[in-house]
């Protein structure tokens, strides 16, 4: 009796992480208001009963979601990245590590910047969850910038949380441009471009000058460690396996009422 019980448990844990691993497609392609819990079920190969067990309605959902995102990125997650090596390679790999990133893996930037945008018009609680979850995007890249002051990479008449929230609108207005504008904005070179025409600004006088290093451009396919990441932002492991073999396509059309992205995965 006990050990069917337990095995319920653990089958009722999964069947909510799986939703929650659904969700975030759904809500990232449709925003809040056109997302279907039906269709959350069904992409999570259970039933809307099984999901109405677990959550009261989307707005519930939403939320649950969004806490699950925010306990594995948060400013305590940020104070564990180590800073250590050139302040000036570790800015110019972050920012462009990430845009790669986003093109592999689009749905969890686009979930906080699609939400975000029907946020207020949800409810206060769902844009108090968007706010705390776009903070730590902020609180890196001043923290960041702290470093390279530090260390005399950066200049120090610079305000860092200004300097860190600049950057931060950057890592999520570039990839926002990406999804809007489809193929004609590449994302990569685009984002070497900003590293290479404005980063220089923040340069020490020591430091001014210097070449910016670039990281090398990584192969399309999504690798074993960026199914990782998407197991750290609380996926589960067994659709974020599926989301490292997946190969992403655009439909044609650009704009946001037309951008898609199709996953193939190995189901």
């Amino acid at each position: 009796m006990a050990a069917s019980f337990n095995q319920k448990v653990v089958q009722g844990a999964k069947t909510r992480d799986d939703l929650l691993s659904a969700g975030i497609r759904i809500f990232a392609e449709r925003g809040y208001h056109r997302a279907r819990l039906d269709d959350i079920a069904a992409a999570a190969g259970t039933t809307r009963g099984a999901l109405y067990w677990h959550f009261a309605d989307k707005e519930d959902f939403l939320v649950a979601l969004l806490e699950r995102i925010i306990q594995h990125w948060n400013k305590q997650a940020v104070d564990r990245i180590p800073m250590i090596g050139d302040a000036l390679e570790l800015l110019a790999s972050s920012l462009v590590q990430h845009a790669e990133e986003v093109t592999r893996v689009p749905w969890l930037n686009r979930l906080v910047v699609t939400v975000g945008l029907d946020a207020d018009t949800i409810s206060p609680r769902i844009a108090k969850l968007i706010r705390k979850a776009r903070e730590p995007n902020r609180y890196f890249c001043a923290r960041l910038i702290r470093y390279g002051q530090e260390t005399g990479v950066f200049r120090t008449d610079i305000d860092a949380d200004r300097a860190g929230a600049a950057l931060a609108a950057v890592r999520t207005g570039l990839p926002t441009s990406w999804y809007i504008d489809g193929e004609p904005l590449e994302i990569r070179r685009t984002t070497e471009a900003f590293v290479e025409s404005f980063v220089a600004g923040l340069l020490s006088d020591a430091a001014r000058g210097r070449k910016i290093p670039l990281p090398r451009p990584q192969p399309g396919e999504i690798d074993a460690e960026i199914a990782q990441m998407l197991i750290n932002y609380g996926l589960s492991s067994e659709i974020a396996t599926k989301a490292s073999r997946a190969k992403v396509r655009r439909t044609p059309g650009s704009g946001h009422r037309h951008f898609n992205r199709q996953v193939k995965a190995d189901r």
